[in-house]
Parts: structure tokens; C-alpha cells; sequence
């Protein structure tokens, strides 16, 4: 059954040594080679929470300033694929926003994540229901009030519970784009970040093979998703990240391999 990637293959971390951090508390977790096969032969995640995650990415780039990375222009998309795409995008960028404690930029992102929320109708009804209006209210106050902790957590709720909702609807394949959405602009702010900071160690963060074997097999098994218009780019740029990963050293990247899949994402056409 398939599980609901949290931003991604960033909050996965599989196949790595990563420091998840929560609080004043640094443990680093070792993923077992029989957890790793699970990921794709039984869909089993280990999924940190949001702030975990943050922390970790703290950890690693200190404070990096994540919003030169971000495309920030006001984004809808025209059919209900690419929306739920963007979706996915604009999801991860709210947490990596979220980092730098960006207080004006969160609030513009939660409200552009409002808009997009309320132009997704299924079956003649927006997905925007008043319950996530009101949670995306609540994100703003605690935006205004600097509560970091329950920001996090509620960017975390606000994507399970659009997945549940595409679910629900028997639109599986628009919260599978939604999880692409927020691993790829996940995994891309993070190669942007590696390839001006890099560092031979940090670079293992980015060998995900198999997460990504087991996102091109769900997006190859899904009928629905091969009309879509950016089947090929997406299925392209997931290959394309797999064979330089395949190329690399094991368990870390070389500069020039960072640099070549910063390359791959600015001509993909897909963020």
C-alpha cells in the first residue's frame, strides 16, 4: 500500500547516515539494508517529523539562506496534474522557508498555497475545505507569533491531509504528484545548496536510489499519469538523477556530480 512521502525524499533519508535532530537531542540512524529493500518491495518508509528534518538540513548547511534557491513567482498550473504538482513544490519550499524563520515570505507562500488549494475542484468541489482554510489561518498566526515548532508540525499536517483527501477521491494519482513534487524540489534545493557548500560527507544525503527506483515504479505503473503532459520530463529527470547517482562513489558524490545534477534540474523543464 502505498505510504505518503513527507516532502519527499529528503524527509526519507534512505540509505544514508543522517543526523535527526529533535530539540537539544542529535541521534544519528543507521537504515538497515533489510529496511532499505522494503522501500520498494513493501513501500515502507521512515519518515521524521517536519521539524526533525529541519534540523537535520540546519545541521548540515547552517544558516544557509534557502529563499535564493525558490522560484517565488505566483504559480497556478492548468489542469489538475500540474496543480497538484505545484502543490508538492510549494509544500517543500514552505518548509525549507520555514528554516530561515522567514516570517513575510511564509505568509505569501501560505496564501499562494490558499489560492492553488481553492482552484482544485474534483467532481464540481474545491479540495480547500473550511477546515484547511482555517488551518492555513491558524499556519499564519503562528507565523506572526513565531511559534516555529507548531509551524513545522502544521506544514506536515496540511500535505497528509491533502493526500488524504486525493485518496479519498480515488485520486491516487494526484497525491502521487503531489509527493514528486515535494521530493523533487526537496532533493533540487538541496543539490543547489551541496554544489556552493560542498562537502564529500554531506553529499551522502543525496544517494537515494532506492527511493527513486520506487517513485519511477509508481509513476510508471499509473495509467492515469501518462496523459498527463510532463510524464516524459518527470520520468527523464528521475532516470537522469539515478545514473548519476549510479555513477558516483557508493555512498557520496563528487563535486562534479552534484554540479551535473544542478545541470539536470535547470533543463528538465519540470520546477
Amino acid at each position: 500500500m502505498r505510504r505518503a512521502l513527507l516532502f519527499g525524499g529528503l524527509s526519507l533519508l534512505v540509505s544514508i547516515n543522517c543526523i535527526f535532530a529533535d530539540g537539544l537531542v542529535k541521534e544519528k540512524r543507521q537504515i538497515t539494508d533489510e529496511q532499505k529493500s522494503r522501500i520498494v518491495e513493501e513501500s515502507e518508509f521512515i519518515i521524521p517529523s517536519a521539524g526533525a528534518l529541519a534540523n537535520s538540513l540546519k545541521v548540515i548547511f547552517g544558516d544557509l539562506e534557502w529563499k535564493k534557491y525558490i522560484n517565488l513567482k505566483h504559480r497556478v498550473g492548468r489542469t489538475l496534474e500540474d496543480k497538484a504538482l505545484l502543490l508538492g513544490i510549494e509544500g517543500a519550499d514552505l518548509l525549507f522557508l520555514a528554516i530561515n524563520r522567514d516570517r513575510g515570505t511564509l505568509k505569501s507562500l501560505s496564501g499562494d498555497i490558499n489560492y492553488l488549494l481553492n482552484r482544485i475542484i474534483i467532481e464540481g468541489k474545491s479540495i480547500n475545505s473550511s477546515s484547511r482554510r482555517l488551518k492555513l489561518q491558524m499556519l499564519k498566526k503562528f507565523i506572526d507569533s513565531g511559534k516555529w515548532d507548531a509551524i513545522l508540525r502544521r506544514i506536515g499536517s496540511l500535505k497528509e491531509d491533502i493526500n488524504r483527501d486525493f485518496i479519498e477521491l480515488k485520486r491516487d494519482d494526484l497525491a502521487l504528484l503531489n509527493d514528486l513534487g515535494g521530493w523533487l524540489e526537496g532533493y533540487r534545493l538541496t543539490v543547489e545548496a551541496m554544489s556552493l557548500n560542498y562537502r564529500e560527507s554531506d553529499s551522502s544525503i543525496l544517494i537515494q536510489r532506492q527511493l527513486i527506483a520506487y517513485l519511477l515504479k509508481e509513476l510508471k505503473s499509473s495509467e492515469r499519469l501518462k496523459s498527463f503532459n510532463r510524464y516524459g520530463n518527470l520520468v527523464n529527470l528521475l532516470e537522469q538523477i539515478l545514473s548519476v547517482i549510479d555513477d558516483g562513489r557508493g555512498y557520496s558524490l563528487s563535486k562534479e556530480s552534484v554540479d551535473r545534477l544542478s545541470k539536470i534540474f535547470r533543463s528538465s523543464g519540470v520546477i
